[in-house]
């Protein structure tokens, strides 16, 4: 019997900076995606450089907002715009919804 330890997990950090837009922006689609994508599944650490300064060198960190994810390997940085939801699970790795159909499309729209 597998218990919920056994589970995949995401182990995520994300840098921002305050309260900035694009800081606020990756905040917001990082803890939708938590919750709607990745439920039960991340651990999601928030550092914000803004009140812990000596957190940017912990991981070599140039520019906010950053993403890394830890775990599973391979370690990755997804650095910039994070408010695309798409981008950002693309960029971890991880397969689109299954309600999503797999070429992308909207179902009834039309382009």
């Amino acid at each position: 019997m597998m218990d919920s330890q056994d589970s995949p997990r995401l182990v995520l950090t994300l840098y921002v900076n305050g309260t900035s837009a694009r800081s606020a922006a990756a905040l917001i689609t990082l803890q939708r995606l938590c919750e709607r994508e990745l439920a039960g599944q991340v651990d999601l650490t928030v550092v914000d450089i803004h009140s812990n300064p000596e957190a940017l060198s912990d991981d070599r960190i140039l520019a906010v907002p950053t993403l890394i994810k830890r775990l599973p390997p391979p370690l990755r940085q997804i650095v910039g715009d994070l408010a695309n939801e798409e981008r950002v699970l693309a960029a971890l790795d991880l397969a689109p919804s299954p309600a999503a159909p797999p070429d992308g499309s909207r179902g009834s729209e039309r382009r």
